[in-house]
């Protein structure tokens, strides 16, 4: 299977959300090696926590199928997708007919 990123971006973007990323997050909680076209400028370098494919071979791959963790890896995407979403897009009651 395999991770399949869209290269959005709103992961790397989101950084500063987690302590353990701190030391590469700018103040806008963005990765500080995102560049313009969303993409890593030290990509071969990255950070483990970066690199799913590695991080799954450490650490996942006596826990679940790579399936599984490619599926949580999705579902998480998808997650992050939609909270980012719905912040930049709140609802509006006043929308709704009565």
């Amino acid at each position: 299977m395999g991770w399949s990123c869209d290269c959005c971006g709103l992961c790397c973007r989101q950084v500063g959300r987690f302590p353990q990323m701190s030391e590469y997050a700018l103040e806008d909680g963005s990765c500080k090696y995102l560049d313009k076209d969303n993409r890593c400028s030290i990509y071969d370098r990255r950070p483990l926590v970066c690199n799913v494919a590695e991080a799954y071979k450490l650490f996942f791959k006596d826990r679940m199928s790579e399936d599984e963790y490619y599926d949580l890896q999705s579902k998480s995407c998808a997650q992050l997708k939609n909270e980012i979403i719905s912040i930049v897009t709140p609802s509006n009651d006043n929308d709704k007919e009565a």
